[in-house]
């Protein structure tokens, strides 16, 4: 473990919760290399966060007293505990949508009011924890799930409002720096007695992060309307699914379940495996605040052409992995229905031919003494139902899950040679 966080951070959280390549594990070391510097102690600083992916990889992380607030709100704890315990240091790490968005007006008035604490805004340009939605700060052009033809909005600076409504000291740079070393100053405030220096400070160059995340050509003008509707079956690529019309070019999955089930997991392989094939994809997924045990669900739209609404309203294919996902969304299901029976015990009786069994977790208790595996089996199911490559859908399950492969084929294997009806 880093000698910097076996002596400030809780070991249970170590090592942290970021996914690989996020920016926010180097961050929270450069905090640790600032306070050790200043010889603070752990009992000298409250630690404080809000909501989304710095909330939840920072939260309860530090050794001393911390506090998780609310979404948008951790300014507004932290005035309360400034007010009640001044001497302490106050250390505010925060997301876009904290800073920049429904935390907004608290940034402003601690910024005016020169408070006397230290905010970190980690902006990652999204909403990243709920499936990449743009956020305030996204750059205009930026695709994201929610804006699948780039952000018409202009994007807003976190730092400019700050730097106008008084902040006594402004600084940016990137986490992509971290060979440069940039140093992170919790001394940048003055305080309540020191004067107001307006001026930002760049330690970098403080639009790499916009650079490099934007993806090439999405200032270019489009070659045609964005909701250009589907071209005929001459010049058009294939619809992804066998099972579609020859007219119809775009393919709506819907798969929804309980959370620890592997439903997300199956959006990715689906919707890397299509684009693999050329396609364009867009996957919203939704799922309770428990993770494990709560509601979730995956929409994908996938298309040879754009996608004009990621929102999936007529299902091709619909898989349930529980009973309330199938009362809930067989409405929205235009097409089969892939269900486990161990799951779904009951089903309507106004469409039997719709229906496909998948005793997935039957299967996957029967041969491989786990349930986890019961999702690559319906996978292999839905895939000889809808006419997918196969042997492209394997490709994709290796690089979206990183072990268990042997396994995982196998169970997609016993899912693919079930007689489903095609």
């Amino acid at each position: 473990m880093n000698k910097l966080a076996a002596k400030y951070l809780r070991p249970s959280q170590i090592p942290t919760k970021a996914c690989h390549g996020c920016g926010i594990g180097m961050i929270e070391n450069w905090l640790l290399q600032a306070i050790d510097e200043l010889g603070l102690k752990q009992e000298d600083v409250v630690f404080g966060t809000g909501i989304g992916c710095v909330g939840r990889q920072t939260f309860a992380t530090w050794g001393g007293d911390n506090f998780g607030a609310t979404h948008g709100r951790a300014l507004a704890v932290a005035t309360g505990l400034k007010l009640a315990q001044p001497d302490k240091k106050y250390l505010i790490v925060v997301g876009d949508g904290d800073a920049a968005a429904i935390g907004t007006s608290h940034l402003i008035h601690a910024a005016r009011r020169n408070l006397g604490v230290v905010v970190i805004c980690e902006d990652n340009m999204g909403y990243e924890s709920t499936g990449g939605q743009f956020s305030p700060t996204t750059p205009a052009g930026y695709v994201t799930n929610s804006s699948p033809y780039g952000m018409v909005e202009p994007s807003f600076d976190p730092c400019d409002v700050v730097k106008a409504a008084g902040a006594t000291f402004v600084a940016e740079t990137t986490a992509t720096q971290w060979h440069e070393e940039p140093r992170v100053d919790l001394r940048a405030h003055p305080g309540p007695e020191g004067g107001r220096r307006r001026d930002r400070f760049r330690l970098g160059d403080g639009d790499q992060a916009r650079r490099l995340q934007q993806p090439a050509g999405v200032h270019e003008a489009p070659a045609r309307h964005e909701r250009a509707r589907p071209r005929g079956t001459d010049g058009g690529r294939r619809a992804l699914m066998a099972t579609t019309t020859a007219a119809k070019t775009r393919t709506e999955i819907l798969i929804s379940g309980f959370g620890g089930q592997g439903v997300i997991r199956m959006g990715q392989i689906l919707g890397l495996c299509a684009i693999k094939q050329g396609h364009r994809v867009t996957m919203l997924k939704s799922h309770g605040t428990e993770t494990r045990g709560g509601y979730v669900r995956a929409q994908l739209v996938i298309s040879p052409e754009y996608v004009d609404s990621p929102v999936v309203e007529h299902a091709d294919v619909f898989v349930a992995f529980s009973a309330p996902a199938y009362k809930k969304f067989y409405d929205c299901c235009s097409g089969r229905i892939l269900y486990d029976p161990e799951l779904v015990e009951t089903i309507r009786a106004d469409a039997p031919e719709r229906h496909v069994a998948v005793p997935a977790t039957a299967l996957a208790k029967a041969r491989f003494n786990n349930v986890l595996f019961a999702n690559m089996i319906m996978l292999g199911a839905l895939t000889r139902l809808a006419g997918l490559d196969y042997e492209a859908m394997k490709r994709a399950m290796l690089e979206v899950i990183p072990r268990f492969h042997e396994q995982n084929l196998a169970a997609m294997d016993v899912g693919y040679d079930l007689p489903v009806p095609v």
